[in-house]
């Protein structure tokens, strides 16, 4: 039987195998206290990267022993969302580049484990960025950079993701590093100027 934990609290939460694990997270949401929100989940240990959280519970935890839940304060995690991801970006785009040049080499083994790492990480800062955008009642259609909405800028952010997460699952080496040179590491430029004016407007609010 697969043990829960919920910030190292054991739950009595059950882990269905038919039900899919964004059902079960969903789920979970609803139970927490209104302060609390998904940081994280790891299954034995090991981050569950959101591009597979639409899979089936089945699929995902197999053997698996142990499933744990960290959650965080909601308004604290929004006050330093926007903070973190400013300070994360650039060791980001540092690791993508070195995962590109390791996909365009073709050398498979650690191209696959540096785009696992990116994968978490980019998932992560967009995480940040959404959690600060509910708390603070953050309007992306009201931000704009080089002539597009945050929400245009986010939207193709996903859209990258998604198509990298594909990429890293089926090995898809060349279209990774196309993926990462074409699309991410532009969006991510974006994201910097954005970050840029939403860290003015926190200023100018507080």
């Amino acid at each position: 039987m697969t043990r829960v934990l919920i910030d190292d609290q054991t739950s009595d939460v059950i882990l269905e195998s038919g039900g899919r694990m964004d059902d079960f997270v969903q789920a979970l949401s609803a139970q927490l206290p209104p302060n609390r929100v998904i940081k994280e989940i790891l299954l034995d240990g090991r981050y569950l990267p959101k591009s597979l959280r639409n899979q089936t519970l089945k699929q995902l935890i197999g053997e698996i022993k142990e499933v744990q839940i960290h959650t965080a304060d909601r308004e604290t995690w929004g006050t330093r969302g926007i903070e973190q991801a400013t300070y994360t970006i650039e060791r980001l785009q540092r690791s993508l580049l070195k995962a590109a040049e390791l996909c365009f080499d073709r050398n498979t083994q650690p191209a696959e484990r540096f785009l696992g790492q990116c994968l978490e990480g980019l998932e992560q800062f967009i995480e940040n960025i959404l959690v600060a955008r509910g708390v603070r009642s953050l309007n992306f259609d009201q931000f704009m950079v080089d002539g597009i909405t945050l929400s245009q800028i986010e939207r193709q952010f996903n859209k990258s993701l998604e198509s990298l997460g594909k990429s890293h699952l089926s090995k898809s080496f060349e279209a990774a590093a196309d993926t990462i040179e074409y699309e991410i590491l532009p969006n991510l430029s974006s994201w910097v100027k954005a970050l840029h004016q939403l860290r003015l407007s926190s200023l100018s609010n507080s």
